[in-house]
C-alpha cells in the first residue's frame, strides 16, 4: 500500500486492472467540502457566530441564545475593528458586514430588525465610553447607525452626538435628521429633549446647524421643536452676547426653516426675545468690520433672515436694515444702527417696535 500523507489518500493496486484507483479514507469527503464552497459543522463541534448569524438570518430570531448569538456576532466585529491596523480599510468592512446582512433578499424582516436592536445596544455603549472608544470605531459605529436608516438605531446615535468628536457628533446629528420623522408620539418627545440638551452644550456651529435640522421636522411642526430650537438659540446668542462669535450658517438654517412655518403663538413672543438682541449684535458687528469674506457673507444672511423673520412674527416693518446693508458705501453702518433703533429703541428713553405689548424687549436689547 502507498501512502500520501498530504494528500490522505490511500492507494491500492488492483490486480484485475493494472491502473491506480483511489480509495477516500473515512471523513475525507468532509476535508474537500470546504473547498468545493460547502461549510461542514461536525456533530458536536462548536458553531460559529458567523454560521450562527447565517442561520439566523434566515428566521425571525426569539429567545436568549439567539439574542446572545446575535451579540456575540457584533462583539467579533467589533473587537476585530479595534484590533484593525488599517482603520478605514477595517471600517469598510465591518460597514459592509452589517449592509450585506440587512440587504440579502433572504434575511427577514425579524432578523434585520433583531440585528437593529443589538447592534443599537451594543454601539451605545461603546460610545457612551467617550475617550475610551477609538475615534475610528467610534465613526464606523455612528456611520452603521446612520447608514441603517433606522429609528431602531435612535440610542446610538444619541450616544454619538456626545462623543468627543465634533465630526463624530456631526454624523450623529445628520442619523438623526434622517430617522426623526419614524419617531411616535413618545419617541419624538425624548428625541426633541435630547437634541436640546445636545445643542445648548454642543461647540461647534456645524453640528448646531445639524441639530437644527433634526428639530425641524418635515411633516407637521412640532410645538416642543420649535420652543427647543428658540432655547438653543437663546444659549448660542448668549454666548455671542459674552463675546464669542457666530461666524456659521447654522442660525441661518434656523431661521429660514421658522420663517417657513406658523409659530405657535404662545412662543411668539419668546423667539422676538432672542432675534432682537441677535440683530442687534450682527448690525454692531458688521459695523466693526474686519471680518473674511466668507464670515461677512454668513453674518449678511443671518441678518436678513433674521429681519425677515420679526417682520413675519411681529406683522410689522418698521425698518429695513438689509436694504441699507445691501447699498453698502461709507455710511452703511451708520444707516443700519439708525434702522436698529427703530426696532429695539435706545436705553434710556426711546422705543422701538419691540420694546412695547406684547414683545417687552428691553430697550437697546441688551
Amino acid at each position: 500500500m502507498l501512502s500520501y500523507k498530504k494528500s490522505r489518500m490511500n492507494i491500492t493496486p488492483n490486480r484485475s486492472d493494472r491502473r491506480l484507483k483511489p480509495r477516500l479514507k473515512r471523513g475525507s469527503i468532509c476535508a474537500l467540502l470546504p473547498l468545493l464552497g460547502f461549510t461542514v459543522i461536525a456533530a458536536g463541534q462548536p458553531v460559529t457566530s458567523d454560521e450562527a448569524i447565517e442561520e439566523l438570518r434566515k428566521r425571525s430570531p426569539s429567545g436568549a441564545n439567539d439574542q446572545k448569538n446575535v451579540d456575540d456576532f457584533l462583539a467579533a466585529q467589533i473587537t476585530t475593528l479595534a484590533g484593525a491596523n488599517n482603520a478605514a480599510q477595517a471600517s469598510n468592512a465591518f460597514r459592509d458586514t452589517l449592509r450585506r446582512l440587512r440587504s440579502a433578499p433572504d434575511s427577514t424582516t425579524g432578523f434585520k430588525d433583531f440585528l437593529a436592536d443589538q447592534f443599537s445596544l451594543l454601539a451605545t455603549a461603546e460610545l457612551n465610553k467617550k475617550q475610551e472608544t477609538p475615534p475610528a470605531v467610534a465613526e464606523a459605529l455612528v456611520r452603521s447607525a446612520v447608514e441603517m436608516n433606522d429609528k431602531r438605531t435612535a440610542a446610538a446615535l444619541f450616544a454619538g452626538l456626545t462623543y468627543p468628536s465634533a465630526p463624530i457628533r456631526y454624523l450623529a446629528a445628520r442619523g438623526l435628521t434622517d430617522i426623526r420623522d419614524a419617531f411616535v408620539a413618545n419617541q419624538q418627545a425624548a428625541a426633541i429633549a435630547q437634541l436640546r440638551q445636545a445643542g445648548i452644550a454642543e461647540t461647534s456651529g456645524v453640528v448646531v446647524e445639524r441639530i437644527y435640522r433634526a428639530m425641524a421636522f418635515s411633516t407637521t411642526p412640532v410645538p416642543a421643536a420649535i420652543s427647543a430650537i428658540i432655547d438653543v438659540m437663546k444659549s448660542r446668542v448668549e454666548a455671542y452676547r459674552q463675546g464669542g462669535s457666530l461666524p456659521d450658517e447654522a442660525e441661518s438654517k434656523a431661521l429660514t426653516y421658522l420663517s417657513g412655518i406658523q409659530i405657535p403663538a404662545q412662543l411668539r413672543a419668546d423667539l422676538v426675545q432672542q432675534l432682537a438682541p441677535l440683530l442687534r449684535l450682527d448690525v454692531e458687528r458688521f459695523a466693526r468690520g474686519g471680518m473674511s469674506l466668507e464670515d461677512e457673507g454668513s453674518l449678511a444672511r443671518r441678518l436678513d433672515y433674521c429681519e425677515t423673520l420679526l417682520e413675519s412674527v411681529t406683522g410689522g416693518s418698521p425698518a429695513n436694515i438689509r436694504a441699507k446693508m445691501q447699498d453698502g458705501g461709507i455710511g452703511a453702518a451708520t444707516e443700519m444702527k439708525l434702522e436698529l433703533l427703530k426696532w429695539i429703541g435706545a436705553n434710556p428713553g426711546e422705543d422701538g417696535a419691540l420694546t412695547r405689548n406684547p414683545w417687552n424687549v428691553p430697550r437697546g436689547a441688551p
